[in-house]
């Protein structure tokens, strides 16, 4: 990451970068722009308005008092005070192009806006113009690829979350990308009784019982008013419903299935003990010592 955004938020601490004015001093980084910049209405409104806890879950806005945000205002108001931020990001990003680290913090605050109106896809699009403008900007990887794990996007999460520890190896980052790595590997092993919510030894009639109410429930008519990624989710989820209906409901293919399914899971558990063991065999190489058991076994 460059010198500048690097330091701004290690002062900030917070996943929403506040934007800052920029001074006077001549600098290669949009110099005829930055007089228009401070004196700038978006620009303004938009540093002074929008601000974030330190966990940087929730957003929080700073408008006149009795226009703020409670836990009791009614989610369309919220709504429009986040659209407003992203009008405000949106103006403030044509006042100076040439100003590249300022405007991957502006692309990055607006993708912050953007997830919580549930418009991930677009968030998306505003991480990657945040980092194609700084390479190097944790916050702006870190929002993308956690978008990613929500759209269930988890190859590119994986190679989100990988530059990321590259970047700041640290335990959590660590911890991310396992996460990443292990949803990665569930998806691929589709679990249709899973996804109808019944058991395994569930009978015909329980199976066609969920799948009916599944299926209504999920239908795309049922969100016409929906966001456009809740209405790719919802379509997404009514279509692994058709296709686990189909194969359970066969009792030919069902059987078929079943077998695939118990051979996955005995090679993942035969996996993960290979893994436990090699980690306890290096463990005990690298003490210097053999491994001495807390038991005492007696032979009769």
């Amino acid at each position: 990451m460059s010198t500048t955004t690097e330091q701004a938020d290690d002062k900030e601490n917070a996943e929403t970068d506040k934007v800052k004015r920029p001074t006077k001093r001549r600098s290669d980084e949009g110099v005829g722009g930055h007089q228009r910049l401070t004196n700038s209405k978006a620009w303004s409104s938009a540093s002074r308005n929008v601000s974030s806890d330190h966990s940087g879950k929730r957003l929080r806005f700073n408008p006149p008092h009795h226009a703020v945000s409670t836990p009791q205002t009614p989610r369309s108001k919220r709504s429009g005070e986040y659209e407003k931020a992203y009008d405000l990001y949106t103006e403030a990003l044509t006042i100076d192009p040439e100003n590249r680290l300022t405007n991957a913090k502006l692309y990055n605050n607006r993708a912050a806006v953007c997830v919580k109106l549930g418009r991930l896809n677009d968030a998306i699009q505003d991480c990657t113009q945040a980092i194609e403008l700084d390479s190097s900007y944790v916050k702006a990887i870190s929002r993308r690829a956690t978008c990613y794990m929500e759209t269930e996007c988890f190859e590119e999460a994986i190679r989100d979350f990988e530059t990321l520890y590259k970047l700041n190896p640290t335990p959590e980052n660590e911890k991310l990308l396992r996460e990443a790595t292990q949803k990665q590997k569930m998806s691929m092993k589709t679990d249709f009784y899973k996804i109808l919510g019944v058991e395994r030894f569930a009978t015909a009639d329980e199976i066609k019982k969920a799948y009916r109410k599944l299926a209504l429930k999920c239908h795309p008519d049922k969100h016409v008013g929906a966001s456009e990624d809740e209405k790719i989710a919802m379509e997404k989820k009514f279509k692994a419903i058709g296709e686990a209906h189909k194969t359970l409901s066969d009792p030919v293919e069902r059987a078929k299935y079943d077998e695939e399914l118990s051979q996955s899971y005995l090679k993942d558990l035969m996996s993960d003990r290979t893994n436990a063991q090699t980690k306890v065999n290096v463990n005990t190489r690298s003490s210097g010592t053999p491994f001495k058991s807390r038991f005492t076994f007696h032979y009769v």
